[in-house]
């Protein structure tokens, strides 16, 4: 037996068989814990025609819902007593609910989809999401229980009070 043969066989496998393996098809999975009445929030940029296959599996007995929007949520859409707000169903393109709850949708625009996960009972709940795309964690942008106008006004107030010591600092250097 050539053992050159061998070894050559062997290194060329070993150096082809990472590459191969890294361009293999993976899925993007993410886990997490919920309670009920919580949301979570994802992003997936897709192209015309591409499809997505979302699932979810509860480790338990939790009833979750899967949105797919067309366009970035600006509220939850879930109530004080962890039901969903009727107002959800209109800017929707697709959605499935349960304990293992799926959506397979074709893009009809390229353009960022966004997906929402709701727990409404059942929870505390454990859960395991799949995607055939990459998705990205979303946060709502905004801050509850602040208003902007007050925001705004503490701001300029602020600066304006540093303006002001700033240039009677400067005032008393000159004058010494």
């Amino acid at each position: 037996m050539n053992y050159n043969k061998v070894f050559l066989a062997s290194v060329i496998f070993l150096l082809l068989f990472p590459v191969t393996y890294s361009l293999a098809e993976t899925k993007f999975v993410f886990e997490d814990q919920m309670n009920d009445g919580n949301s979570l929030f994802f992003l997936v940029e897709l192209e015309e025609d591409d499809e997505i296959e979302i699932d979810l599996k509860a480790q338990e007995n939790g009833y979750f819902h899967l949105y797919l929007f067309d366009e970035r949520p600006a509220e939850t859409h879930v109530n004080m007593d962890n039901t969903i707000d009727s107002d959800i169903n209109k800017d929707k393109v697709a959605h499935d609910s349960g304990s293992k709850p799926d959506i397979n949708y074709t893009a009809e625009d390229g353009q960022i989809y966004y997906l929402q996960i709701i727990l409404t009972k059942g929870g505390p709940d454990f859960f395991r999401l799949e995607a055939n795309e990459k998705l990205s964690r979303y946060y709502l942008p905004q801050i509850p229980g602040y208003q902007l106008e007050i925001l705004m006004l503490s701001l300029v107030l602020s600066i304006g009070i540093i303006l002001y010591v700033i240039k009677k600092k400067k005032i008393i250097s000159f004058a010494q």
